[in-house]
């Protein structure tokens, strides 16, 4: 199967987006574009100091860096931020311009990841809760910009077969 030009993976924190997308991308032979490594190129500086910045200057930077997405030719993978969940005009951006993917995942796996990662300063002491709010605040949000939805709590080589074969589906059903 020729993989499509774009490929974007979105779903909350903790989601795989990172590790799905790495893997996706080497199965195809095409690159993925890390999402924080480009969001440092973009802004002089690494994601903790941006957050650290204010919640609104990240989410402002990360929507920039959604939009300059649509000029970079393809084929690629990439994952999105989790805020354009926040965002409607960054959803509609995604239908129009990437197969969005939405690795979604329940609440309770993705708040018992978090906890394992020391990178997410604004989980604070109870990822739970936060991460709780985000999947109530956001889930509809990813569903409406994702053409294809998997489960992103299974391992990483079976969330990419399961998005290989969902992809060729939807491919076939809606043309090229």
């Amino acid at each position: 199967m020729t993989p499509p030009r774009r490929v974007l993976l979105i779903g909350l924190m903790g989601a795989g987006k990172t590790a799905v997308g790495t893997a996706l991308s080497a199965a195809w032979g095409i690159p993925y574009l890390d999402n924080d490594a480009l969001l440092e190129a973009e802004n002089g500086m690494g994601l903790l100091d941006l957050a650290a910045q204010g919640q609104a200057i990240l989410h402002e930077a990360e929507s920039r860096h959604l939009r300059s997405l649509a000029d970079v030719p393809g084929p690629w993978v990439a994952g999105a931020a989790a805020s354009l969940g926040d965002r409607p005009d960054d959803c509609s951006f995604v239908r129009a311009h990437f197969l969005g993917i939405y690795l979604h995942g329940d609440p309770e796996t993705l708040a018992a990841r978090l906890r394992q990662d020391p990178e997410r300063p604004w989980l604070g002491d109870d990822p739970d809760s936060v991460i709780h709010a985000m999947y109530d605040r956001r889930d509809a949000a990813f569903r409406s910009a994702a053409a294809i939805v998997v489960d992103g709590t299974r391992q990483v080589p079976d969330v990419v077969a399961d998005i290989v074969a969902l992809m060729a589906d939807t491919l076939r059903s809606e043309g090229p």
